[in-house]
């Protein structure tokens, strides 16, 4: 297994940025070309996610 950590600010509100992430995770938020995301659990810190890449 491998992990990967990415850091980023925004001006946006927390909220808005984990509605957008939490949406994206559970198969809400799609476009056009976007990896498939299986979140296995409750969208909580140590819950896994299995990510489908396109192609």
């Amino acid at each position: 297994m491998w992990t990967n950590e990415y850091t980023a600010t925004s001006p946006l509100p927390a909220q808005a940025i984990w509605n957008a992430l939490r949406a994206l995770h559970e198969g809400r938020l799609t476009y056009e070309g976007s990896d498939t995301f299986v979140l296995h659990g409750p969208f909580a810190k140590g819950t896994r996610v299995s990510v489908t890449p396109v192609g």
